[in-house]
């Protein structure tokens, strides 16, 4: 594919071109905006109990469900104390891990058990509830795309035209 851009007005072109190495150099606008995309995805996942995606959340063992009805918690998996979805979908969590550095995000839960929720052990099924799917991270890249060609939105160009 072969594509001519005629442009009037170079400076304004040249401008343009400046700005999306601005914005390249400084990505944390778009960090933040894919932060937000994971915490939403988040909710669904827990919402669907780890369905979202394919699969889901192997089911709580009877014993482990009659316990938590004894104890008035939470009967949805994951979801006993509350503790654990909030560290994931709420940014006024103390909790929650959401870190950027450039192009890199570090995005989690500082929970103690945490982890053996994430990838499981000898007592308790791995229960992946941050588990991002291709889409989930094409739509990320767009994000990022968006962001740093932000400078070049259709009709950002007076007099430019395109062949």
């Amino acid at each position: 594919m072969r594509m001519t851009i005629e442009a009037y007005g170079h400076k304004e072109v040249s401008h343009k071109f400046r700005r999306v190495g601005i914005q390249a150099m400084k990505p944390k606008p778009a960090m933040e905006k894919i932060i937000d995309r994971m915490i939403e995805i988040e909710k669904t996942t827990f919402d669907s109990q780890g369905h979202r995606g394919g699969g889901s959340w192997r089911a709580l063992s009877p014993g482990w469900a009659a316990r938590k009805a004894a104890m008035g918690r939470d009967a949805r998996i994951l979801r006993s104390t509350g503790a654990l979805y909030r560290s994931l979908t709420s940014k006024q969590s103390s909790n929650m891990i959401r870190e950027t550095e450039g192009f890199t995000i570090k995005f989690g839960s500082k929970l103690p058990y945490a982890a053996r929720h994430q990838h499981g052990d000898d007592r308790i099924p791995q229960r992946k509830y941050i588990d991002f799917t291709r889409t989930d991270v094409q739509g990320f890249s767009r994000i990022v795309i968006r962001h740093i060609t932000s400078p070049f939105k259709v009709g950002s160009v007076k007099g430019a035209r395109s062949r």
